[in-house]
């Protein structure tokens, strides 16, 4: 019998005990009402027009609400249009979030879940059609506390009738999914988990979606002196990974990938533009059969006919990699062999997939082997992202000197705008950049105070800022890149005015913060969490705090946001840090009330300490210089001195370098005054 998806229908789980959630299959007469226009004639909502039309949809198909989350099956951070129905329902357009649509007879208004990195933003774009639930936990978490909260307990619910939710499971987590359910079934009356086949989804019945097609751009074979290994050497090292697993199941395995930058860094397959925005990422599945360690790993790429070329056919061919349609994942799944174990990551393997396995197949859920293996770059992927940030310091060098002469030197005032194209066209002036590795961040004032500021969707309410010497002076920029090898992202924050005492005290709060975490030495697997607290502690001592991470992982030329790593308060995350992988290190300080927001970000390495055996330290990447005017040298140790020292004379030596070329030699003077000792 099937987990449960069946095309063509939807699927109610059962909350009752005796069928402990088998699915049960109902016959969807009502699959053509939901797209007929005649249910959409609900009225609408002045500043939200699709808002009631789905609404009047989900009352005539019995949902007391629906879920609708800010991703698509692959879980990645910018859905492409196809999958937008967030933004399309909501308006909000940020990268985390979930809302809860009520039905159009609901006392209950409808809501969005998201983080505090999205509380203005979400406000703005959301309000007054919908309520705004800022969550400690994330998206996904959050919504679960607000059902439970809301809806499912027995003091919430006053209606009669069963709570209906519905869901398009090709767009939430098996791990969110199975969450829900085991939710649902502790209450009386339990609530109905529906969830809806991905071709039926009720948004697409309100909106245009002829011209809305998953991308299919074409991989582009990365080449070993990139990609660290040959795909040959990824498969050895995955087969010894399986075969433990198998020793441990005593079955066949099947390892089923979703995860886009793990199909892409196994197969040294990138996509350029990628199908997935600020990426070089190809959507695609991949499952990887093993048989026995003395047989070759069966491997099966599914994707769209046009990713594929003559040259990446003949790659894939080489490394034993069978390709079948997009789609056929599913078919594949339901027609495993009745002895094989299934390892998949329930955490980021969207539900439909988990749906299609059979239950005779036992699931193994935990990370991928791929997961720490590309975390973990070897010595060329590392040479790579060095050699990327030298060259993206001389890209910034030159954007910096023309962003000072034209605010500080020729009295200019500049947009936002106007700063993002400058920090981007610098970046494209290099014939090595594959892109933008995320949205440029610029915030002039205040708006440097958003965290997630985009300028160019501002939220209603929030206006573009303009930068100039003698009135909104200081500037928040993060931004990064894409090159063949690597990726970037940095961030600097910059006053071109007199800054007040308060703002160099804060300024100097985050570098010591930042300097603080980047000269500690740790024992080698010592988790990201355990290290959060040292670029916290000097805002921590005046009992100030930054809502966000301290680090990230970054991908080889992948992803900008890469997993398993991470330096974060989060204590779920439990992983190690290691040789070879590479983190950010961004603590911040925001004041609305004051207008001004300060953020110091360097990507790391993590490099082994010499001469001191399962001993861990960091070196940084990042080579752009840290503004000395904003420094109050009276309070730093010798030892944070000479690290700013040392690190400026390293950027000088490796950045001023490259700046010797015609028409670089601003960028250069730039460079030389900003690196100068303290």
């Amino acid at each position: 019998m099937w987990r449960g998806l069946n095309f063509g229908s939807i699927l109610v789980f059962s909350t009752t005990a005796a069928l402990s959630y088998r699915p049960v299959f109902v016959r969807q007469s009502s699959t053509s009402s939901l797209r007929s226009s005649s249910l959409i004639r609900g009225g609408s909502s002045d500043t939200h027009p699709n808002l009631r039309p789905l609404q009047t949809v989900l009352t005539k198909t019995n949902f007391t609400l629906y879920l609708l989350p800010s991703t698509d099956p692959h879980l990645t951070e910018y859905p492409p249009p196809l999958y937008s129905y967030l933004t399309y329902v909501t308006k909000f357009s940020g990268s985390s979030g979930c809302a809860v649509i009520t039905n159009s007879e609901s006392k209950t208004k409808p809501f969005l879940v998201t983080d505090g990195r999205y509380k203005l933003q979400g406000n703005g774009e959301c309000n007054p059609a919908l309520d705004v639930v800022i969550s400690g936990k994330g998206a996904e978490l959050g919504v679960l506390d607000e059902l439970e909260k809301q809806f499912f307990s027995s003091s919430s619910s006053s209606s009669s009738s069963p709570i209906t939710v519905g869901l398009d499971p090709s767009l939430s987590s098996t791990k969110f999914c199975e969450s829900l359910i085991a939710m649902a079934k502790k209450h009386t009356p339990p609530p109905q988990i529906v969830f809806t086949e991905p071709k039926i989804n009720p948004v697409d019945g309100l909106r245009n979606n002829k011209l809305l097609q998953r991308p299919a751009n074409p991989f582009v074979i990365q080449h070993v002196e990139y990609a660290g290994r040959t795909v040959e050497e990824k498969l050895d090292l995955l087969k010894i990974e399986l075969s433990k697993k198998q020793i441990e199941e005593k079955n066949h395995l099947s390892l089923v990938v979703t995860n886009l930058d793990e199909i892409s860094y196994l197969l040294n397959l990138r996509t350029d533009p990628g199908d997935i925005d600020f990426s070089r990422l190809g959507i695609s599945y991949l499952i990887a059969h093993f048989t026995a360690e003395n047989s070759p790993l069966a491997l099966t790429l599914f994707c769209d006919s046009e990713k594929i070329n003559d040259s990446v056919r003949q790659h894939l061919a080489d490394n034993s990699v069978t390709i079948k349609p997009y789609n056929d994942i599913f078919v594949t799944l339901n027609n495993l062999p009745q002895d094989n174990s299934v390892w998949l990551d329930k955490a980021v393997s969207n539900y439909a997939v988990t749906l299609a396995i059979r239950n005779n197949n036992a699931i193994i859920n935990s990370p991928t082997p791929l997961s720490l293996m590309k975390s973990k770059k070897t010595e060329s992927e590392l040479h790579e992202f060095r050699a990327c940030h030298v060259e993206d310091g001389a890209a910034y060098a030159k954007f910096a000197s023309k962003l000072f002469l034209r605010v500080v030197e020729q009295n200019e005032k500049l947009t936002e705008a106007e700063i993002g194209d400058m920090v981007d066209s610098a970046r494209f002036e290099k014939q090595t950049i594959k892109g933008l590795s995320f949205p440029s961040i610029v915030g002039v004032g205040e708006n440097g105070a958003i965290v997630h500021y985009n300028y160019k969707t501002a939220p209603p309410g929030v206006t573009m800022g303009t930068l100039s010497k003698d009135g909104v002076a200081c500037v928040l920029i993060d931004s990064g890149a894409h090159y063949e090898g690597g990726t970037t992202d940095v961030t600097r924050t910059w006053h071109l005015g007199k800054p007040s005492a308060f703002y160099v005290k804060k300024y100097t709060q985050v570098l010591r913060g930042m300097i603080g975490l980047g000269r500690m030495k740790f024992p080698a697997g010592t988790p990201g969490t355990v290290l959060d607290v040292l670029a916290r502690q000097f805002l921590w001592a005046e009992c100030t705090d930054y809502g966000h991470g301290t680090g990230h992982g970054v991908g080889a030329s992948l992803s900008v946001h890469e997993g398993p790593q991470g330096i974060s308060k989060a204590h779920l995350n439990r992983v190690g840090l290691e040789k070879g992988m590479v983190v950010s290190n961004e603590p911040g300080f925001y004041d609305e009330k004051e207008g001004f927001g300060i953020r110091i970000e360097n990507l790391m390495e993590v490099t082994e300490v010499k001469g001191e055996e399962g001993w861990m330290g960091f070196e940084h990447l990042t080579m752009i210089p840290i503004q000395r005017e904003l420094i109050d040298k009276s309070v730093l140790s010798k030892e944070e001195i000479d690290w700013i020292d040392d690190y400026h004379e390293r950027v000088w030596k490796s950045v001023g370098a490259l700046l010797e070329g015609e028409g670089e030699g601003e960028g250069k003077a730039w460079l030389y005054k900003y690196t100068r000792p303290l």
